[in-house]
Formats: C-alpha cells, structure tokens, sequence
C-alpha cells in the first residue's frame, strides 16, 4: 500500500474548525450529504480516515440501490415497518433529486440508466422466501413491486 499524505489537521498551528455539519467519512455518502450541505449554504467540514473514496465507493460497481440490502422484513424487524418504509422512500427520493439536479439538466453525463432495482435468490430458498415477503410488505405500502 503507498503511503498517505501527511495530515492536513495535524500540519497546521491548531485543528479548531468551525462548521455548520461535519461529515464523518468520504465516500458516495459522505461526499454527495457533504455537496448537499455546501449547497444549502451550510459550512462543512469532510473529516476521512485514509483517502477519499478509497473503501466500498472505490470499489463500487456504481450502482443506487432502492432501500437497503437487508429484506425489507428484516430492517423492519430491527427499526419498526414506519422507519423501514421510509428508508425506501428516502431513497427513492434521494434518486429523485439526483436525477433532477445533476443528470437530467447534463451537469453529469456517466451513461446513467435507471433500471429500477431487483434482488435475487435460488429458488425455493428461504431467501426467496424472505423477498417475498419483502415484496408483498413493500406493496401494502404503496411501492411498486414487479415479481416477474
């Protein structure tokens, strides 16, 4: 591995900064709540342990993903099934607002195309049971669902 630069924090006379929102971390998230923060007007400080993008956002297939990668069952039995379902939301909105901000005007142009997102697993597992579960949940709260 190369070594990393040396700190920016701890080459300076004092590390006091003065911030509105501090982001912990710079990757895909870090980086798009710190662009959404600065746009807002709020001053942002992006505090990063090695390099940005150097962990999962380096290697990332470059993919938005609806929801999370647990079952939504699954989430729903940890956070409720109202916090869960809004997760789905957040981040159908969060792709809204990407699309509508930076790839729809050409701000961006990274071949995007939105495909929606499927999940997978082998028949007649318990996982496949689990997903569909996922889906009828999903459904009752009004998101589309395709079984095909």
């Amino acid at each position: 591995m190369s070594e990393l630069p040396p700190s920016y924090w701890f080459s300076r006379s004092t590390t006091r900064e003065e911030a509105d929102v501090v982001v912990v971390g710079a990757g895909i998230v870090g980086a798009a709540t710190a662009f959404w923060a600065a746009r807002d007007g709020r001053r942002v400080v992006v505090l990063e342990g090695r390099r940005v993008a150097a962990g999962a956002s380096g290697r990332s297939t470059g993919f938005l993903l609806t929801g999370s990668l647990q079952p939504f069952t699954r989430l729903a039995a940890k956070v409720g099934e109202a916090r869960a379902a809004r997760l789905w939301e957040l981040s159908q909105e969060n792709l809204a607002l990407l699309r509508r901000e930076l790839l729809t005007p050409g701000r961006v142009e990274c071949g995007w195309h939105p495909e929606g997102s499927w999940r997978t697993a082998p028949a007649g597992s318990e996982a496949e049971r689990e997903w569909e579960r996922s889906a009828e949940q999903l459904a009752r709260h009004g998101f589309a669902v395709d079984r095909s």
